[in-house]
């Protein structure tokens, strides 16, 4: 079969959400709805504000003509109202009632006013109750072009005079509730409401607002499109509205500018397009999503923009989802909700990226095997052969096995069931998605079966319970039996499964629970989505995820949560990780510097740093370059692109757990190493230091840590004396520049190198860096020393730098890195501050600051004002003397501000 075989007949079917069905239109192929009933209530307030109304009324009727008229319409509402008084139904009547009604209670001052919207609907349900949806859509269409003028004392209701596109605001929910209404109607009725419609068309205006009312009426919609609303302060209004009737793609070509939507997807206008348009909407969504002017008023609105992409059937809309799932936590609930309504799609699309190498492959992958997973009914004959082949592979890999029965089970497990099942308490809800038998299988230590079926939906509803205990007696006695790797599989996928529901809060137990099932692999999945979260406005689950990695606690978890508190989003963010440090180690009964070292995985390397993997009659050897990547090489010394793929030959179940090995340390590898490698230079700017012990422990011993080790120069300094530069060989011995043993001394404390602390000896080691061909890790050697002049050291000001005017971009440029603004909650800030360790803070001052909402190639350049050293930020606004000067600054931390600072000025 061809790469490029024609969709599936399912394919191209249009299901629409529920909640889209009060915006659809039936009588235009949209979706049949139940009508609502008549609203008493707002029946009864309508009728309230007319009896308010009642001496306005009399005084209109009472002075209607007194003043001149040109165009006769006060007269005309007049006598219109008096006859809607005497019982025979007027639409212009009813809607200039309205308006004196809606008017009543809104202060005097001599200028026109906009009546209160909310009293809108209430008219339009009066409408609907005494005389029918027909009289409604008449009345709402006069009401958009009465307007009140004062006379004196008194009000009168005047359609407006200015003719053109103009027309009052109404209430989105008016017209709504109206629309829905007259569709549902009967034929009868229906026609009645466009013969009387017919006749209320007198402005352009006016007659997009009937065309919104009766959008299968293509023709008049057509001559709205000819006519569209002109640049005006209603355009926005009155476009929405047209577009919520657009019927076909000669609509939209007919329009003499591109939509802009605006408001964003209010008036449910994104809903009505896909209804009428259909999968010709999707440019039109993604370039009002994609354009300088998009702007979303709540969360929900963006949720629903989303929502509406899902549903429109092709396969450009399936692919917008897919090339956003990394953007907005709002994409991945409608991206599942889009692969259940077209499970073929999904896979068409889905298995090539997931194949692919993208930064999207390794989550496409993820939800499309749980896809698989959960529809075992799809074949995947008739899917194209590449994506056939990336099928059938996840297919084979979620096969479900046997489950462990009788005395294979262990009797703690057994025990902790019975117990379980014997419990006075309530079982909590577990929700359709986390039934056992759509998640995967957790396999037991020592064999090939599963957890039965009963224990795992045990399991979940002990995940689910409230104030979950770690020391449950079944959640141990699961841990005790079953595969670590396959528990953490089976608690991430309910916890993506929360996710691709939109995260519903009675379900909150989804992201907590991954404390009890989660392993290395989870943690650092986790810290991603944490970054997404924090990065989406969503702190209150980021910090919730922090939460997570504590209770893991392990040394994957402690190593990120370390990682997060030196290098996490913002400051705030990064003092709760240290938070959670501090209560882990107070658990476990630990200091805060013995949990800075201690939580760096090995990975199961040998002594030497390699790993051996056994395919039966093959065996590959796996070692790491100066990059940190492994390379492989096989039996006869050969060096490989990459760990062939099980074969025929191979022993099946030693190839294939060798094979998942490699693939496992690889991802965690690069991730880990990163993290190390960010570490390590945050500690050399620290002056972090290590007792000799500890040093040969982590870098001279470790077989990950060992390959950084041995890229970098190192200092050793007894008793505050000169610190003396060495290195660590390649046989793990210690050298110094001239390549002669090097010894540690007993309570010496070593540190990494910086290039000011090495003085002339740094372009040394750089050249004999170069003789070796070692590349590092991050700048070391390389470093560009900066120092303080005497004056500078005694001195709270650094003098050379303040005066000089620097280019915003370049001030913004250092707050993306170690330099925060002083003002975080604001968007104007006019200073900026970089931590210098030890308690010490540098701060700068700018003129103008920087000024919130304006494009950066606008912002005025930037003065200097004063550079000056402190203990605390907050102080520093006060201005009030701190007693702490340039010099108290360590060497290594003065070279990296000076630098900075440098950096800035030499921008200009």
């Amino acid at each position: 079969m061809s790469d490029h075989a024609a969709p599936l007949p399912d394919e191209d079917v249009l299901v629409v959400p529920k909640s889209w069905h009060r915006v659809l239109h039936p009588r235009r192929g949209g979706v049949a709805v139940p009508v609502k009933k008549i609203d008493k209530k707002a029946v009864a307030e309508a009728g309230e504000l007319l009896e308010g109304a009642r001496d306005a009324i009399e005084r209109f009727l009472s002075h209607a003509g007194d003043d001149p008229d040109p165009d006769q319409s006060e007269r005309d509402l007049a006598v219109r109202v008096r006859r809607h008084l005497d019982g025979r139904p007027d639409p212009a009547g009813a809607a200039a009632l309205a308006e004196l009604a809606m008017y009543v209670d809104e202060p005097s001052s001599g200028s026109e006013y906009w009546p209160k919207l909310r009293y809108q609907r209430p008219f339009a349900e009066l409408w609907i109750a005494d005389h029918g949806a027909a009289f409604a859509a008449c009345a709402l269409a006069e009401l958009s072009l009465i307007e009140i003028r004062e006379r004196g004392d008194r009000r009168t209701p005047q359609r407006s005079a200015r003719g053109g596109h103009h027309v009052r605001s109404l209430a989105p929910d008016a017209l709504r509730r109206v629309r829905a209404v007259l569709a549902g109607a009967d034929e009868e009725e229906y026609d009645r409401a466009v013969r009387g419609l017919t006749d209320r068309r007198r402005t352009p205006g006016q007659r997009i607002i009937v065309s919104y009312l009766v959008p299968d009426r293509l023709d008049w919609v057509t001559q709205c499109c000819k006519s569209p609303p002109p640049s005006a302060w209603i355009k926005h209004w009155l476009s929405t509205t047209l577009y919520c009737s657009l019927g076909s793609t000669d609509h939209l070509a007919l329009l003499k500018e591109p939509l802009d939507l605006g408001f964003g997807p209010w008036f449910g206008v994104v809903t009505t397009l896909v209804d009428g348009l259909g999968a010709d909407a999707l440019p039109v969504l993604l370039q009002q999503a994609d354009g300088p002017n998009a702007y979303f008023g709540s969360s929900e609105e963006y949720r629903r923009f989303f929502e509406t992409v899902s549903v429109v059937p092709s396969d450009e809309a399936f692919a917008v989802l897919l090339s956003r799932l990394g953007d907005d936590p709002a994409v991945l609930p409608e991206l599942v909700a889009a692969m259940e309504r077209f499970p073929v799609r999904a896979m068409r699309l889905m298995a090539p990226v997931a194949a692919g190498d993208s930064p999207e492959a390794e989550r496409v992958a993820e939800l499309l095997t749980d896809h698989v997973r959960t529809h075992p009914e799809l074949s995947a004959a008739k899917l194209p052969a590449s994506c056939r082949t990336v099928i059938e592979g996840m297919s084979a890999a979620v096969a479900r096995v046997g489950q462990a029965e009788g005395e294979t089970l262990p009797r703690p497990l057994v025990d902790a069931l019975a117990s379980g099942a014997g419990t006075a308490s309530k079982k909590p809800a577990t929700p359709e998605w986390a039934d056992p038998a759509l998640l995967p299988q957790v396999m037991m230590r020592d064999g090939d079966a599963a957890l039965p079926d009963e224990a795992a939906r045990g399991l979940v509803e002990r995940l689910a319970t409230p104030d979950l205990a770690p020391d449950d007696a079944l959640l141990e006695a699961v841990k005790a039996a079953c595969d670590p790797r396959s528990l953490a599989v089976f608690g991430w996928t309910i916890f993506e499964r929360w996710r691709g529901k939109g995260m519903p809060s009675r379900h909150r137990w989804a992201l907590p629970q991954l404390g009890a099932t989660g392993d290395g692999e989870t943690v650092r999945r986790l810290v991603r989505v944490i970054l997404f979260w924090h990065a989406a406005g969503l702190y209150a689950r980021a910090l919730a995820g922090l939460d997570v990695l504590a209770a893991i606690g392990n040394d994957v978890a402690l190593a990120h949560l370390f990682d997060l508190k030196d290098n996490g989003p913002g400051t705030g963010f990064r003092r709760e990780a240290s938070t959670r440090i501090h209560e882990f180690g107070e658990r476990q009964v630990v200091t805060y510097q013995q949990l800075q070292d201690p939580v760096i995985p090995d990975f199961g390397l040998d002594a030497d740093g390699g790993l051996s993997l056994d395919y039966g009659p093959r065996r590959f050897a796996v070692g790491f370059d100066q990059q940190l990547k492994p390379f492989v090489t096989d039996d006869a010394g050969r060096r490989l692109k990459t760990l062939p793929k099980p074969g025929a030959k191979d022993d099946p179940d030693l190839a294939k757990a060798a094979y998942g090995r490699f693939t496992d340390l690889k991802n965690g590898v690069r991730q880990v190493a990163a993290e190390q490698i960010r570490r390590l230079e945050r500690a050399m700017l620290a002056g972090r230091t290590w007792s000799p012990e500890e040093f040969h422990t982590l870098y001279v011993r470790h077989p990950l840590l060992r390959h950084i080790g041995r890229l970098l120069v190192w200092t050793a300094a007894h008793d505050g004396g000169r610190p003396v530069p060495f290195r660590i060989a390649e046989d793990r011995t210690l050298a110094d520049v001239h390549d002669d043993a090097f010894e540690l001394g007993e309570g010496a404390r070593i540190r990494l190198a910086h290039p000011v602390l090495l003085g002339d000896e740094a372009d040394d080691w750089a050249e004999m860096f170069e003789d070796y061909e070692v590349t590092q890790p991050f700048p070391q050697l390389e470093r560009v020393r900066h120092v303080l002049d005497e004056r500078e050291r005694a001195s709270a000001r650094l003098a050379r730098f303040e005066r000089a005017v620097v280019p915003a971009r370049a001030v913004l440029k250092l707050t993306r890195g170690d330099w925060s603004r002083g003002d975080p909650v604001r968007n104007d800030w006019s200073w900026m501050f970089r931590s210098a360790f030890g308690g010490l803070y540098v701060m700068v001052d700018l003129s103008p600051g920087i000024k919130g909402g304006e494009r950066v190639a606008e912002l005025a350049d930037q003065r200097v004002e004063r550079v000056r050293i402190g203990d605390r930020p907050e102080k520093h606004r006060s201005g009030r003397r701190t007693g702490r000067v340039f010099g108290d600054l360590d060497p290594v931390m003065a070279s990296e501000i000076l630098a900075d600072l440098t950096g800035l000025v030499e921008a200009s």
